[in-house]
């Protein structure tokens, strides 16, 4: 990784709603929940990604990417 290293994505939405927001996590202090692979604790929340890009690691320049969909 390289200093400076950040995902640029973008926020989808929730069948016939307005937001990101699939999953919030209510739970007891020093509790987590798996889901969906990840660790989730009190207060966290699962959100809906449509799109990410993220570097190709054979261009130095670290200005080509490409596009994962969600």
């Amino acid at each position: 990784m390289r200093p400076g290293h950040n995902w640029i994505l973008k926020f989808g939405n929730l069948a016939g709603s307005m937001t990101c927001v699939e999953k919030k996590f209510k739970l007891a202090p020093h509790k987590y929940e798996e889901y969906k692979g990840l660790r989730f604790r009190d207060g966290d929340c699962g959100l809906v990604v449509d799109v990410w890009l993220h570097r190709v690691d054979e261009d130095a320049s670290g200005l080509t990417f490409y596009a994962h969909h969600g």
